[in-house]
């Protein structure tokens, strides 16, 4: 989701989750990244792209 350039808000609906769980989850799986590009990119490397 991150890398169809969703916002936070719209992956927190699409999973059922609030919008914190989202941040800390992004946060988690790329705690280098500086942006949400660069988290997507390092979570879809990683292969854990939920979407």
């Amino acid at each position: 989701m991150l890398a169809s350039g969703r916002k936070g808000e719209a992956m927190a609906r699409r999973l059922d989750i609030h919008v914190h769980t989202v941040r800390r989850r992004i946060t988690r799986q790329a705690p280098n990244a500086e942006t949400r590009f660069q988290a997507g990119v390092q979570a879809a490397l990683r292969g854990r792209l939920a979407g």
